[in-house]
C-alpha cells in the first residue's frame, strides 16, 4: 500500500516480506519452495506435524497457530519422514543432490531440528515411506527399488532387507506389538512380513487377519476393501472408526473404518490443485493433515467438527 508506505516483496524460496519505509523488513510467510512437497507427518506428543519436500528442507508447524516454527536445508530431496514414538526425534530419508543413488538416513532433534546423525542406506532410489515401529526399536523404509529396509533406530543400522514385491513399495504399517508389517506396491500387491526374522510371510492374510495394527495407511485390505471400487485413490490414513482418503483430483474423502462394503457413505471436501500425496492424523484425533502434490506445493490443516450422514 503506498498511502501506508509499506510493499509486499515475494521471493523466490517461498518467502513474502513485509517492507515498510527503507530501513524495516519483516518476513511474514514461508513455505516449501520448487518440486514437491512429499511427505507430512504429525507429533505424538505435541500439536505440531512436519512436512519435506524436494526443495530439501524439512519444517516443523504449529497446528493450533498455523505458523512455522523452523526449518532446516538437509542437503537433498527429502522425500519421507517420520517422528519417533516419544515425538523427541524425526528421521527424514533424503536423496543427495549430487549423487542420484545415494538415499541417506538422517536424524533430526523434533525441537531444533539440528541434525543429530547421518547414515548412508543400501536403498539405491527415493525412500516414499519411513516409520518407526511403535516400540521405536526398528525404522521401516520404503524404497521406489521395490524393496523394503528394517534398520535399527540404536544405530541407524539396515537389518533386513525385504524384497518381495514387484512394483514401487507405496504404504507400509506395523502391528502394535512391531513384529510385523504389511505393505503395498504400486502393483496393487498386499504383502505380509516378519520384521524380527526378516521374512515373506506367504500366508500372513491368514495367519494376522486379527492382529491389532498401530495404523492403517495401505491402500488395499479388508478394512478398506469397501474404497477399492475406485480407482483414484491415492492415500488413506485411519484413526479408530474413521478413515480419511485422499484421490488423484485433490480432493479428501471421510467415511466409517473399517469400511468393507461397497457402497459406503462418506463426506467429501475439497481444496488440493492436484492429487493429494499424503494424509495424517493429530495424536488427539481433532485434526487431519494433507498435502497435495505436483504444483499444489500446499499443507492443508482440517478440523474434525462432526461426523454426519455415515453409517455406523
Amino acid at each position: 500500500s503506498l498511502l501506508d508506505n509499506k510493499i509486499l516483496v515475494g521471493t523466490d524460496r517461498g518467502q513474502i516480506f513485509e517492507a515498510t519505509g527503507v530501513k524495516t523488513l519483516t518476513k511474514l510467510l514461508e513455505s516449501h519452495f520448487g518440486g514437491e512437497i512429499c511427505g507430512v507427518v504429525t507429533s505424538p506428543s505435541s500439536s505440531e506435524c512436519a512436512s519435506c519436500g524436494e526443495d530439501g528442507t524439512v519444517r516443523v508447524w504449529n497446528l493450533e497457530r498455523h505458523e512455522q516454527i523452523c526449518v532446516r536445508d538437509v542437503g537433498g530431496r527429502a522425500t519421507s519422514i517420520t517422528y519417533d514414538p516419544t515425538g523427541k526425534r524425526l528421521v527424514v530419508c533424503v536423496q543427495h543432490h549430487h549423487k542420484d543413488n545415494t538415499i541417506n538416513l538422517v536424524e533430526l532433534d523434533a525441537i531444533t531440528l539440528k541434525e543429530l546423525r547421518r547414515l548412508e542406506t543400501k536403498a539405491r532410489k527415493p525412500c516414499r515411506v519411513v516409520q518407526f515401529s511403535p516400540d521405536g526399536r526398528m525404522i521401516a523404509l520404503a524404497s521406489n527399488d521395490h524393496n523394503i529396509y528394517l534398520h535399527a533406530s540404536a544405530n541407524l543400522k539396515c537389518r533386513h532387507v525385504l524384497g518381495k514385491h514387484n512394483a514401487v513399495v507405496q504404504n507400509l504399517d506395523w502391528t502394535s506389538d512391531s513384529r510385523y508389517l504389511h505393505s503395498t506396491c504400486a502393483g496393487h500387491e498386499l504383502l505380509f512380513w516378519d520384521a524380527e526374522r526378516g521374512q515373506h510371510m506367504p500366508g500372513g492374510a491368514t495367519t494376522l487377519r486379527d492382529a491389532e495394527w498401530a495404523s492403517w495407511t495401505c491402500t488395499l485390505g479388508w478394512p478398506v476393501s469397501g474404497l477399492n471400487a475406485l480407482m483414484d485413490i491415492s492415500c488413506v490414513s485411519a484413526s479408530e472408526d474413521l478413515v480419511v482418503y485422499g484421490d488423484l483430483t485433490g480432493n479428501l474423502q471421510l467415511a466409517r473404518f473399517p469400511s468393507p462394503e461397497t457402497p459406503w457413505r462418506h463426506e467429501t471436501y475439497y481444496g488440493h490443485g492436484s492429487r493429494v500425496t499424503s494424509l495424517a492424523w493429530s495424536s488427539d484425533r481433532s485434526t487431519i493433515v494433507s498435502i497435495g502434490g505436483g504444483e499444489d506445493r500446499s499443507l492443508f490443516i482440517w478440523r474434525l467438527v462432526e461426523v454426519n450422514n455415515l453409517d455406523v
